[in-house]
C-alpha cells in the first residue's frame, strides 16, 4: 500500500525511485549467494558477456546502417504491422543495407516473448538482442539493470538513420545517433481524434508533432496524408515522400471460406472501432433485407477495438438475427478466401490514411463500395463507387443499385484488378529504401566523414 501511495505521488520518478531500491534487495537476498556468485568462472563469464556486449554495438561501416522499430510485430498484425512485415520481406535479401531490428531487446538466457509473426529474415536482417547467461555475476540484478539503461546503451550505437515505421520513435531509440525517418500513416489525431483509442490518441497528441519535426524525412502511405501533413504544418513539401502500399498480404489464395460463410454475402473488413463507421451499413441492411428475400448476409471480418459498446450490441443482434455473421480476426488465408468469393466489399470508414482492404479486395476481383474519401480515389480511381460515408439513406441506395448490377459488378472486378496491378510492396519497399539512403547521404554531408569513425571509437 505505501509502495503504490509513492508510485501515485512519484508519477515518470518511481521507475528510477524503485532502481536502487531494487538493487537493494537484489543484493540483500544474494549475500549469501556471494561464494557461489564469486566463482572465478562466474567472473570470467562475465568479462566475456561484457566483451559480447561491446562488440554487439559495433556498427558494419560497409553497408547502410538502419535501426528500425519492430515492436508492432508483438501484437496482432493489423495495417501497421502489415506495412512494417511487407517492406522487411521485400529489403530481407538486399546485402548492401542493414536493417537493425529493435523490438523487445534484453533478456534473460534468450527467454524472449515471440512475435505474433516471425520476423522475416535475410542477409540485411538482424534481431538486436541482449542475451543475459545465467553463469554471470547476479544474472537477473544484471537484466533489470539492463533494462533500465538500455536507451544510453544504444545511444552508443551510431546507426546511419533510424526508422520509426509507427508514427513515434521508441523511447529506447531516442538517443540512437542518425537522421530520423518516420511514417505518418494518417492524421486520425487531428480528423477523427474523438474515434481513436484514448491511450493512442494521448501518445499522438503528446509525441507526433516532435517525433515529425526531428525527423529528416517524413514517409505517408497516400499523397492524401502527404498533403494533410504539409497543410498542418507539421513538415515541409519538401521532406514529405508518399509512397504507396502494395496489394495487401493475401496473396493468391486457393483455401476453402471459413466455415458457416455461405456462397452468397458482402463483407466488411477492419477491426471493429468507431473510425470504421460499421454503423451506417448495419442502418441499412434490415431494411434491405426486408425487401428482398435473397438479400446477402453480411460477413464482418475483423477483432474488436476500442470504444465498441454500441457497435458490439448491434453486431450481437443482427447475429441472433440471422443477417450478420461476425468472423473476428482471421488469417491470411481466410482473407483471402472471403475476398474472392465475395459480392461485394463495403468499406465505410469515416477517415482513412490508405484503406488497405480497399486495395486488397481490389486484387482479389473483390468489387468495392466504399466512403467518399479522397484516399480512396486516390487508391481505387473509376475502379470503385464511392458513398458519402454518413449517409444512411445513400448507402441503401447504392447498396440495392449494386446488387442489382451484374453487369456493373464485373466491370468493377476487372477494372479493380488492373488497377490493384499498379501497386507492388517491392516498389513500396525499394522507394523506402532511397529514402533511407537519401537522408543516410544528406546527413553524412552535414556531419562529415567524422561521424562513424568517432562511432567506432567510442566502442573501441
Amino acid at each position: 500500500m505505501v509502495k503504490d501511495w509513492i508510485k501515485s505521488r512519484t508519477g515518470r520518478l518511481w521507475p528510477w525511485i524503485a532502481l536502487p531500491l531494487r538493487v537493494a534487495r537484489h543484493l540483500t537476498r544474494s549475500v549469501r549467494d556471494l561464494p557461489r556468485m564469486l566463482r572465478p568462472d562466474r567472473i570470467r563469464a562475465t568479462r566475456r558477456f561484457a566483451a559480447d556486449c561491446r562488440r554487439a554495438l559495433e556498427i558494419d561501416g560497409r553497408r547502410l546502417s538502419v535501426a528500425v522499430d519492430v515492436s508492432p510485430y508483438w501484437e496482432k498484425l493489423t495495417g501497421v504491422g502489415w506495412y512494417l512485415h511487407q517492406i522487411l520481406a521485400h529489403l530481407a535479401g538486399d546485402d548492401s543495407v542493414r536493417l537493425e531490428l529493435y523490438g523487445p531487446t534484453v533478456f534473460l538466457d534468450a527467454a524472449d516473448p515471440e512475435p505474433a509473426v516471425p520476423l522475416p529474415a535475410g542477409p540485411a536482417l538482424r534481431r538486436a538482442a541482449i542475451i543475459v547467461p545465467r553463469d554471470v555475476l547476479f544474472p537477473r540484478l544484471l537484466l533489470g539493470v539492463l533494462r533500465r539503461l538500455e536507451p544510453w546503451i544504444l545511444a552508443r550505437r551510431a546507426h546511419d538513420v533510424v526508422f520509426a515505421p509507427n508514427f513515434l520513435v521508441p523511447a529506447k531509440l531516442r538517443r540512437c545517433r542518425g537522421a530520423r525517418v518516420v511514417t505518418v500513416h494518417d492524421l486520425g489525431v487531428r480528423h477523427v481524434a474523438w474515434s481513436l483509442d484514448d491511450r493512442t490518441r494521448e501518445a499522438l497528441e503528446r509525441d507526433l508533432a516532435r517525433s515529425v519535426a526531428g525527423a529528416a524525412a517524413v514517409i505517408t502511405p497516400s499523397r492524401a496524408v502527404r498533403d494533410e501533413v504539409v497543410a498542418s504544418g507539421l513538415a515541409p513539401a519538401a521532406a514529405v515522400v508518399a509512397i504507396h502500399h502494395g496489394p495487401g498480404q493475401v496473396g493468391t489464395v486457393t483455401a476453402p471460406r471459413p466455415p458457416g460463410v455461405p456462397a452468397c454475402y458482402a463483407l466488411f473488413v477492419g477491426t471493429l472501432e468507431p473510425r470504421k463507421n460499421l454503423d451506417v451499413v448495419l442502418d441499412a441492411w434490415p431494411s434491405l433485407c426486408a425487401e428482398r428475400a435473397d438479400w446477402p448476409l453480411l460477413v464482418v471480418c475483423g477483432g474488436w477495438g476500442w470504444k465498441t459498446e454500441r457497435v458490439r450490441d448491434r453486431v450481437e443482434s443482427a447475429h441472433a438475427a440471422g443477417w450478420l455473421l461476425h468472423l473476428g480476426y482471421v488469417d491470411d488465408a481466410a482473407l483471402g478466401a472471403l475476398y474472392r468469393d465475395a459480392l461485394f466489399l463495403v468499406f465505410p470508414s469515416l477517415y482513412e490514411g490508405f484503406g488497405l482492404p480497399l486495395l486488397e479486395a481490389m486484387a482479389a476481383g473483390c468489387p468495392a463500395l466504399c466512403s467518399d474519401l479522397p484516399v480512396f480515389h486516390e487508391v481505387a480511381g473509376p475502379a470503385a463507387r464511392y458513398v458519402p460515408s454518413a449517409d444512411a439513406a445513400a448507402w441503401t441506395a447504392a447498396l440495392r443499385r449494386l446488387h442489382d448490377d451484374d453487369a456493373g459488378r464485373a466491370e468493377l472486378s476487372r477494372q479493380g484488378v488492373a488497377r490493384a496491378a499498379e501497386f507492388s510492396w517491392e516498389r513500396a519497399a525499394r522507394e523506402t529504401l532511397d529514402v533511407l539512403r537519401g537522408v543516410a547521404a544528406g546527413a553524412a554531408a552535414v556531419d562529415g566523414p567524422s561521424r562513424r569513425d568517432h562511432a567506432r571509437r567510442s566502442v573501441a
